[in-house]
C-alpha cells in the first residue's frame, strides 16, 4: 500500500466532529455542530454513528454510553443557535494547494 502524507478524506471532512465527540463523551457536555449545509450535518452525524458503533464493537464504550453521546449532539445551520453557549471551537477544513 502506498503511503500518503495527506490525511484520509474522512479526517479532512470531519475534523471538528472528533472534537465534538470527545467533548460529548469525555467531558459530558452538550455540543452544537454548525454547518451551512444540512446535508453536511447529516453526513457528519452518520459518520459519528459509525465511529460510535466501532467503539461499541471494540468494547471501548457501551451502547448506552453511545446513545448518551448522541443525545448530547445537536445540529444547526444558523449561528443564532449559539447565542447561549459557553464557548465555541471552530474547525475549518484547510486546503494547502491540493
Amino acid at each position: 500500500m502506498a503511503s500518503s502524507s495527506s490525511p484520509p478524506e474522512a479526517a479532512k471532512q470531519f475534523q471538528g466532529l472528533g472534537i465534538a465527540l470527545v467533548a460529548a463523551h469525555k467531558a459530558g457536555v452538550p455540543v452544537v455542530l454548525v454547518d451551512s449545509s444540512q446535508a453536511s450535518l447529516d453526513k457528519g452525524l452518520k459518520f459519528a454513528d459509525k465511529l460510535l458503533e466501532k467503539d461499541i464493537s471494540k468494547q471501548k464504550i457501551t451502547r448506552e454510553q453511545a446513545e448518551a453521546v448522541k443525545g448530547r449532539l445537536a445540529t444547526t445551520t444558523t449561528m443564532d443557535s449559539l447565542s447561549d453557549v459557553d464557548f465555541v471551537i471552530e474547525a475549518i477544513p484547510v486546503s494547502l494547494g491540493e
